[in-house]
């Protein structure tokens, strides 16, 4: 029999089990990675204030057309997608302790970062913000693919920590954000590609059981 918790976390699966939200995030991160490294590569030898500006700028619109996009286009796929396999399902605000963990993990990451300077004595401070970042993303998909029982985020995972550990050992800097960004937003795009290809193979619903 299954527990309280188990039940209580199957509407969050069966709303990820399509795989579209992965991918819709995955081409998210990869855009935002891909736009850092073009900024990056057409940076102006010495640079000029105005071409800083042109990055949030450019990052900005292109979280306010996915902002648009989602808030448009998620609903209707899995309308037409989710619903006549899984059924309606509607999901309820996260609790507010959850919100409150969501949070801490900023501040955590804010402690973790002296503490991994010291740790690992990097003398190149963009370095360890990297690896930093790829800590607490690789923890964050961690706990997901456990709390939540999908494993397919090990393999973002895994990727988010390959790449830390390549950013702490090369000379990038910064610029190792960018293809962190790229390369967790490939793999998301990539498993969610899979998960929704093996959704798509799921036999219809009744139109009776779908409510």
């Amino acid at each position: 029999m299954d527990s309280l918790t188990d039940i209580a976390r199957k509407p969050a699966r069966a709303w990820q089990l399509d795989g579209i939200v992965d991918l819709s995030l995955g081409l998210y991160f990869g855009a935002q990675g891909a736009l850092f490294l073009l900024w990056w590569q057409g940076l102006p030898h010495p640079p000029r204030a105005s071409y800083f500006a042109l990055f949030p700028v450019a990052q900005a619109s292109l979280s306010l057309i996915f902002l648009y996009v989602w808030r448009r286009a998620v609903p209707r796929w899995k309308e037409r997608i989710a619903v006549p396999r899984i059924g309606y399902l509607e999901m309820r605000a996260a609790p507010v302790g959850r919100r409150m963990a969501a949070g801490l993990s900023v501040v955590a990451v804010s402690v973790l970062t002296p503490i991994a300077l010291v740790t690992f004595g990097a003398a190149n401070v963009k370095q360890a913000v990297a690896l930093v970042c790829a800590l607490a993303l690789t923890l964050s998909l961690i706990h997901t693919a456990v709390y939540w029982s999908m494993p397919r985020y090990f393999v973002v995972a895994g990727v988010a920590s390959i790449v830390g550990m390549w950013a702490y050992r090369s000379s990038a800097g910064f610029k190792a954000l960018a293809w962190l960004l790229l390369w967790v937003g490939v793999s998301l795009a990539a498993v969610g590609v899979m998960s929704l290809i093996r959704f798509l193979q799921m036999p219809l619903v009744p139109q009776e059981h779908r409510s």
